[in-house]
């Protein structure tokens, strides 16, 4: 469907999103009937959106390290002055799903500035999957145990 986006509410990105290279404007959209995923949304291009998590979503300590010159680049001094979320990749097959923890966006609320930051050193996997099953495995184990939990 369509959707107005607020001037006031566009993100300029600092460098480019995995993927996403030359989009630079997108605005985080909630929709209640996806919660807890979020959209973030390529004003450019408006076919394009990532479904992303809000950090304060998982019920997992998610405690990353920044590094000085990707908190410099959307003007913040510390990441408690940022809002970070996780990308999460959502196939066809739902049971596969998975978010990557290693290149979260973070995100300066005063600004409206977001960057993507490689965590590659941080040991956070590109790919935790929502529940425990394989991509490889044909049927889903008879018990499906959630590997991230969402509040």
């Amino acid at each position: 469907g369509r959707i107005e986006i607020d001037e006031q509410e566009i993100l300029s990105v600092s460098g480019d999103l995995i993927g996403m290279e030359g989009l630079k404007y997108f605005s985080v959209v909630d929709e209640p009937s996806t919660k807890p995923f979020r959209w973030l949304q390529a004003v450019e291009h408006p076919w394009v959106a990532l479904p992303i998590l809000a950090s304060e979503d998982l019920i997992f300590e998610y405690d990353i390290e920044m590094p000085f010159a990707d908190l410099n680049a959307i003007g913040v001094e510390s990441v408690s002055n940022t809002d970070v979320y996780i990308v999460a990749t959502i196939p066809q097959v739902i049971l596969h799903s998975y978010v990557n923890l290693r290149a979260p966006i973070i995100f300066n609320p005063e600004e409206k500035i977001i960057r993507q930051v490689d965590l590659t050193d941080s040991g956070f996997p590109t790919k935790l999957y929502f529940f425990d099953v394989h991509p490889d495995e044909e049927t889903p184990p008879d018990s499906i145990i959630e590997k991230i939990c969402l509040n």
